[in-house]
């Protein structure tokens, strides 16, 4: 059995097998967001996978970024450590993030189909960690998976087999999505941008963190 929530046996594969059943759809919506980064930036991101992000970051600044790069699978880190960042500053660490500890607080937090990994009570942990971790009107860029009694019977039946296929392959604890929107609004997030792909299976929002 794989470690908890860890994409070590599919990393070889994950970015093709996401592409075979999504297209573009799963790239498209994190580029969506990268617009929300500015120069200077510190910015934390917590299960980038293969960080093939990381080369989207850097075409848009070649420099002047730090950024902080969280992975649990080592194989999908050392992927990451491949990639052009052009002359920005990235510390990769194999960590899940609740062994992370820093005093540090960041601009910019990431993540991209994370949460959908967790259960309700890892799920609530973990926000309230990244929440700390995030400066006040700094910029939450989230982009998962969401399913509602209007998604189609597809979309429906899509969600329940990626759970028992994850399951399997990384040993994920989740067995169905956790509202993240509560999260935010409950601790003071206001969402300034969103959009949705793969027919709204996929969405993803710039959440700001206001001033108590």
């Amino acid at each position: 059995m794989p470690a908890k929530n860890n994409y070590n046996s599919i990393a070889f594969c994950y970015d093709r097998l996401s592409s075979l059943v999504f297209g573009n759809s799963i790239r498209q919506s994190q580029i969506c967001l990268l617009p929300f980064i500015t120069p200077g930036n510190e910015i934390l991101i917590v299960g980038g996978g293969s960080g093939w992000i990381l080369e989207e970051i850097s075409k848009l600044h070649t420099s002047g970024l730090h950024i902080v790069y969280i992975e649990a699978s080592s194989k999908m880190l050392e992927l990451a450590k491949a990639k052009d960042i052009a002359e920005n500053k990235v510390d990769f660490l194999n960590s899940y993030i609740e062994a992370y500890h820093t005093t540090s607080t960041f601009d910019i937090i990431i993540t991209a189909f994370l949460f959908d990994n967790f259960n309700e009570k890892t799920a609530s942990e973990n926000f309230d960690k990244l929440n700390t971790l995030l400066k006040e009107e700094g910029k939450w860029l989230f982009t998962d998976f969401q399913i509602s009694s209007r998604s189609s019977f597809y979309q429906q039946q899509l969600l329940k087999l990626m759970y028992i296929f994850f399951k399997h392959a990384s040993n994920i604890e989740a067995n169905q999505l956790v509202d993240m929107r509560f999260f935010f609004l409950k601790n003071g997030f206001k969402e300034v941008f969103s959009e949705y792909y793969y027919k709204k299976f996929i969405k993803s929002g710039c959440w700001v963190k206001l001033n108590d």
